[in-house]
């Protein structure tokens, strides 16, 4: 089946508020300024010969201011670090966006029209109708991955519409082509795709409208016919609606 979206990861990083914070001065000034006042303080009783309580009382506050520097010397310390870590996984974020690799896989889809019909079923996952399709297995042709979707999901056993004529020789012959190659995103982070489709479009008519979905598919009842202006009435994707009708048209000049 067609998958259009899919989760997408990213580790995680550290919160914001928990980077390093930048002073208005250099962190080193603040250490010194603490240290001088300390000593300064704790010299001035002696430089200006002062005695009693007052002595005891400047003598306090510059083992206190003293004492402080150290203390303010580590906090300073920790959180320029902090914020080096931040810087550091800032700019490994903002080198590794750039450069995250977009992997691709190849789908087909096929169209099937009956009597003026396309038959579209509610994709379980991503709450959208779609026609057939799926993944390209490694031992397939593109057209052959439409044709066994399109038995699987269905029952139903399509004949391909070609619009190109058959060139063949002993060592080389055509494929059916599709008729379109859409490329649609299925993981996306911001503006990055970490995952598309390179999906071949195809359109085919059948014979019946009665579906006999394979074990473990969609039941019969997931699908729906869309006439032309059923699909334009329709909540489905633009290029569904488009590929829809012009699958009808090519099927109404086929026969």
């Amino acid at each position: 089946m067609n998958l259009r979206t899919g989760p997408h990861t990213i580790c995680p990083t550290r919160p914001t508020s928990q980077c390093g914070r930048r002073g208005r001065f250099p962190a080193e000034d603040a250490v010194w300024v603490l240290v001088l006042v300390g000593l300064w303080t704790l010299a001035s009783p002696f430089v200006y010969s002062v005695s009693g309580p007052a002595f005891d009382d400047i003598l306090g506050i510059g083992v206190v201011t003293t004492a402080l520097a150290p203390f303010v010397a580590v906090g300073i310390r920790r959180d320029r670090e902090q914020g080096r870590y931040c810087e550091r996984n800032a700019q490994a974020r903002s080198a590794a966006l750039p450069s995250m690799e977009t992997t691709r896989h190849f789908t087909a889809t096929l169209y099937i029209v009956n009597d003026g019909a396309t038959a579209l079923h509610a994709h379980p996952g991503l709450g959208i109708r779609l026609p057939p399709g799926g993944h390209v297995d490694r031992d397939e042709l593109p057209h052959e991955t439409a044709l066994r979707e399109a038995r699987e999901e269905t029952g139903l056993d399509p004949t391909l519409l070609t619009d190109h004529r058959e060139i063949g020789s002993e060592t080389a012959r055509s494929l059916p082509r599709p008729r379109h190659l859409m490329l649609a995103d299925v993981n996306r982070f911001g503006d990055h795709v970490g995952h598309q489709h390179i999906d071949h479009v195809y359109f085919a008519t059948v014979e019946t409208r009665r579906l006999e979905p394979a074990d473990g598919e969609e039941p019969a009842d997931a699908w729906g016919w869309y006439s032309r202006d059923g699909l334009r009435a329709a909540d489905v994707d633009a290029d569904v609606c488009e590929l829809g009708l012009e699958a009808i048209e090519a099927a109404a000049v086929a026969d």
